[in-house]
Order: C-alpha cells, then sequence, then structure tokens
C-alpha cells in the first residue's frame, strides 16, 4: 500500500510538472505571437513610396519555416522575390540603397546588381547612396540611376585594385608547442596550408593570383559599362591609387558619383517622403486584399527549393547554431520532393565551402537517386564538398565570381606534444594493436601512419574524381585538369566544363520550369517544417541573445565554431577561406 502510494504521489508530481512546462511554452508562444500580430497590423502600401534597402547584414540562402516565425529574416532568394513584387507594384516609386556596408557574397552581389537592373526597367528609380565605397558596394551602387555620397571631406573611396592578406600559424606552433599535421592530395590543395608552413606555396600565389586579377578585371568591366568610362581610363585611376581615400569632389569629377548631398537633404530635393524598410513593405503588403486564385495550391505544379547551406557534416550536432549540411537534412527535403506529386523539380541552392568526406558522397548519391530533375544553383561558394554535393545535378548553374571547384582531400591531425611537454602534462596510455593509437594528438606521428593516412585519402580522392566525370559526363583525364585542389572562379568553371550555365537562382528556377513546359507554377521554400520543439531547442535561444547580446555578437559567436570536431582526424573535402580585400 505504501509503494501504491508512492507510484501515486510521484505521477501526480510529474503530471503538475509536465502541465508547468506546458503552460510555461504556451505563454512564451502567446508573447511570441502577440509581437508578430501587432508588428504585422500595418497600413496598406502608400502611393509614391520608396523602399529603403539596407545591406550591411550578411543575407542567409536558406529559409527556415517556424511554428511561430521567430527566424524573420528574409532570405536572398526572399529579397528577390519580394524586389520583384515591388517592380511591378505602381504603389512604389523606387529604390533607395544605402550601402554603407554591405554583408552580401560576391555571387549574391552580382545577382542583386542584375536585379536593380531589371528592377529600373519598369520606370522605377533607383538611388545609392553611401559615406564610403568599397570596389564590393560600387560594384552594386554603379548599376544605380544616381550615385549619391554625403556633402563632407570625411566621406572618402577605397576603391583600389585587390590585397588578399593570409596568416600562417607554423612558426607561433613551433613556438607553443603545436603542430599540425596536414595530409593533402592535390598540390593545390591549400586549405590546411597555413598551419604547415610559414608563407604561400607557389601553386596557392597562382591559384590565387589567377582569381583576384579575373575577379579585378570583371569589376572594372562592370563598373566601365554602368558608369559609360572608358576601361583603360577607369583601370588607370585604380591602379594608380588616385580613388584611394578619393573625398566625394574627386570621386564626382571621374564620373563615379553624381552628387553630394547629406541624406536628409538628398530626401528632400528628390521629394522623397514615404519611405519603409523591405521587411515593412512586406508587411503591408500583407494586408493587401488577396486576389482570387485560378487553381488551388494543391493543384498548381510547383519547383521545390532546397537549401544546403553551411559546413557540412555526417552527424546533426544540435548544440551548433550556426547552419550545417547532413545527409539526413538533405535526405528528408528530397524525400517530401519525390514524394509530391505536385513538385515537378527541384533545384538545390549550395552555399559551402566543404566538410566531411562521408556526408558528401551520400548527399550526392541521394541526389543522383532522385527520379525528378534535379538543378543545382551555387551560392558565394560551391566548392570540395560543396561542388561534390552539386556534381550529382543534372544542371550546375553558378554565377561568374561563385568559389567552386577545390576537388581534393585533406586531412588534418593536431600534435600537441611539445606543448604538453612546456605544460609539464605527462599521459599515461594503454594501447593493443597497430594504429591503435594513431592520431594521438599528444605524440608524433610516425611515417608508416603518414603513409596510411595518404593511401586512404587517395582512395577519397579517386572516388570524388570519378564522381565528378560520372556526374559531369566528363572524362576522368579532363577531371583531372580542373581538379588537384584548383579554385576556380564561376566563368572559369564554366570553360572547363564543371558548370553549365552562368546564372543566379532565379535563373535556375525559370530555366528548370521551361524544362519542365510549366507555365503557371510556384516556388516551395523549406520542404521541412520545424518542429516546436526544435524551434525551443535550437532557435529561441538564438533569438534571445540577440536582443540581450546584439545580432552582431551572436553571429560573430557563430563564425568562430567554423571547423566542428567532426571535421578532424578524417579525410575531408574543405575549400581555403579566401578574404579578398
Amino acid at each position: 500500500m505504501r509503494r501504491f502510494k508512492k507510484i501515486c504521489l510521484f505521477v501526480v508530481a510529474e503530471c503538475f510538472k509536465a502541465l508547468f512546462r506546458l503552460l510555461m511554452f504556451a505563454l512564451v508562444v502567446y508573447a511570441v505571437g502577440k509581437i508578430i500580430s501587432i508588428e504585422t497590423k500595418k497600413k496598406p502600401v502608400d502611393a509614391g513610396t520608396y523602399i529603403e534597402l539596407e545591406l550591411a547584414d550578411e543575407i542567409p540562402e536558406s529559409r527556415i519555416v517556424t511554428p511561430f516565425d521567430i527566424k524573420k529574416e528574409i532570405n536572398f532568394y526572399g529579397l528577390l522575390k519580394n524586389l520583384e513584387k515591388a517592380e511591378s507594384d505602381p504603389r512604389v516609386e523606387g529604390l533607395i540603397l544605402k550601402l554603407d556596408t554591405v554583408g552580401l557574397s560576391r555571387g549574391q552581389a552580382e545577382e542583386f546588381a542584375g536585379k536593380i537592373k531589371e528592377f529600373k526597367k519598369n520606370g522605377k528609380k533607383v538611388y545609392a547612396y553611401a559615406p564610403s565605397f568599397t570596389n564590393q558596394n560600387y560594384m552594386i551602387a554603379s548599376a544605380a540611376d544616381k550615385i549619391i555620397m554625403p556633402k563632407t571631406m570625411g566621406a572618402m573611396s577605397e576603391i583600389k585594385g585587390y590585397f588578399l592578406e593570409i596568416p600562417y600559424y607554423k612558426a607561433l606552433g613551433d613556438k607553443i608547442g603545436v603542430k599540425m599535421n596536414v595530409i593533402h592530395i592535390g598540390d593545390y590543395k591549400s586549405a590546411g596550408e597555413p598551419y604547415e608552413r610559414t608563407e604561400m606555396s607557389k601553386e596557392y600565389k597562382e591559384n590565387m593570383t589567377r582569381m583576384l586579377d579575373t575577379v579585378y578585371n570583371n569589376f572594372v568591366e562592370t563598373v566601365s559599362e554602368n558608369r559609360k568610362i572608358e576601361k583603360s581610363l577607369l583601370n588607370e585611376r585604380i591602379l594608380d591609387g588616385r580613388l584611394v581615400l578619393a573625398d566625394p569632389e574627386t570621386m564626382m569629377r571621374n564620373g563615379l558619383i553624381d552628387e553630394t548631398e547629406y541624406y536628409e537633404n538628398f530626401l528632400q530635393k528628390n521629394g522623397i517622403i514615404n519611405k519603409v524598410g523591405m521587411e515593412e513593405y512586406i508587411s503591408r503588403l500583407a494586408v493587401d486584399p488577396k486576389p482570387k486564385k485560378e487553381k488551388s495550391e494543391k493543384e498548381k505544379d510547383k519547383i521545390a527549393v532546397i537549401y544546403a547551406e553551411g559546413t557540412i557534416n555526417y552527424f546533426d550536432d544540435s548544440k551548433k547554431i550556426s547552419d550545417i549540411i547532413t545527409p539526413e537534412r538533405i535526405q528528408k527535403e528530397l524525400k517530401i520532393a519525390e514524394k509530391n506529386p505536385d513538385i515537378k523539380g527541384v533545384v538545390i541552392r549550395i552555399n559551402s565551402p566543404g566538410g566531411s568526406a562521408l556526408a558528401s558522397d551520400i548527399i550526392y548519391n541521394s541526389i543522383k537517386s532522385m527520379t525528378k530533375p534535379v538543378y543545382i544553383s551555387m551560392g558565394g561558394v560551391a566548392a570540395s564538398g560543396g561542388y561534390y554535393m552539386a556534381a550529382a545535378g543534372d544542371k550546375i548553374y553558378a554565377d561568374k565570381e561563385t568559389l567552386t571547384g577545390s576537388i581534393g582531400v585533406i586531412t588534418m591531425i593536431p600534435n600537441t606534444a611539445e606543448l604538453m611537454k612546456k605544460l609539464e602534462i605527462n599521459y599515461s596510455s594503454l594501447s593493443k594493436g597497430k594504429y591503435a593509437d594513431m592520431g594521438s594528438p599528444v605524440r608524433e606521428m610516425t611515417e608508416d601512419e603518414k603513409d596510411k593516412i595518404r593511401a586512404s585519402s587517395i582512395k577519397v580522392y579517386e572516388e570524388f574524381v570519378s564522381r565528378v566525370a560520372e556526374g559531369r559526363n566528363m572524362t576522368r583525364d579532363a577531371v583531372l585538369k580542373a581538379a588537384e585542389g584548383r579554385v576556380w572562379l564561376g566563368e572559369e568553371a564554366k570553360r572547363i566544363g564543371l558548370v553549365d550555365e552562368i546564372g543566379g537562382i532565379e535563373k535556375a528556377v525559370s530555366d528548370l520550369a521551361e524544362m519542365l513546359s510549366l507555365k503557371d507554377y510556384e516556388t516551395l521554400e523549406s520542404l521541412k517544417e520545424e518542429k516546436i520543439e526544435s524551434v525551443i531547442k535550437n532557435y529561441l535561444p538564438k533569438y534571445l541573445m540577440a536582443q540581450v547580446m546584439g545580432n552582431k555578437v551572436v553571429e560573430t559567436l557563430e563564425k568562430s565554431d567554423m571547423i566542428s570536431e567532426e571535421l578532424l582526424y578524417k579525410p575531408v573535402l574543405y575549400a581555403p577561406n579566401i578574404d579578398i580585400k
């Protein structure tokens, strides 16, 4: 009887705990719902409205649907589609680009600039305003009708050739007693180079110089065409350094800007009274009366857009707050697309420098197994493991400056033996069998162990090359000429057969629709809706952190966790980080 009472009390206590948790959760949902409902109670869009667009923050490729939409930011494809809505909206007079800083990748900037040109075709005005210009934000600004800088000598330009600076850590590692064993397959596979060398290798210099020259020449050509400045003259002025620390008057004399005016005066001078941000414009559209649909959503043909953004891992580490790509995540969405009869084709948007060789191959096979057509749209980077996945698609699209290729393998194994000795930390170990302790970070690796890892990595490399040859319908020799870890820009990749078309995500979607003979269709993003538990676990903490600490701090924390532990000790398909200044 006593035992029965204890069981009853335990059950009652657990019920109360569950009820309390449920109530707390309901309060969170209610509070967030109220915030969203208040934010969306907007008045309709007024006539003569200008959309004020700031591009300082990074714009993610993926869009995650959550039960109460905590992640409210616009993704890149959403930004392009909303600009399309504004383009055909008679109440929208034009667009103001505030380009103080730009968080877009080079590929995104290229697509966005093209969208601005389309926007202008409908007679809409586009103004670009910034207190300073770099090559990246000026390339976007050059597509506008007018470029304006503040009327002050404190505003200046940083338009120049190019500069790439990479830190090398080997000497520091030697000093503190940490050595990184880097085994790479492919002379140009340079992802681990900063840990094993004190300066750039000949191969890395060659690869980077070729790409940087191409990026620079594209910039000069684009600006020359958009601003109607003679190309050789513009090139001379840039390389002479005349546009470094150039004040607004100098910029105007060189035909690079049209006006100097403080922002408030610029608005007043151009009669701009009604201006809204992009998010507010979208929320105001929500209160417009919805047109009647001729065809129900269930009957309408669809093209699914699946996002593969971030580092490629085999395991889904739920502790990470940054984006990762796993076979499980991609396979779930591919299965939904395969089973849904309304979905006629799939576009996979890849923005990834690579990661796990195992995960990349599994995803490759999953894409290859699709019976419906799969087109690949590359974002800012789709290299190494990112390219491995892409090679499985029926057709690959890239922007001119998308970073891709990097067909090679690298294995990184840290050695902290000297550091442990300096710290007077001694390790005692037990092992049985040859290679049982291979990869121990507290001792030197033997040449035999390195040879074994190299032999394993060569097999992974050979498989990588075979998959690309199979997926791209190329000969093995043709793939090898593009391989060995070489990184290519999108336009170069097209010339050597790694890419089919130059174009962004919209072109990939529209071309797929044309191939499928779809006239009335819609795109369907985020096939897998996040569950309540997943949202609470992964997104709510991030949302609360952003409110308390600010978005910039949270972004910094995310970036600090770029390479997970999973990507050490194993063959990895990873492209080098290229920070062009």
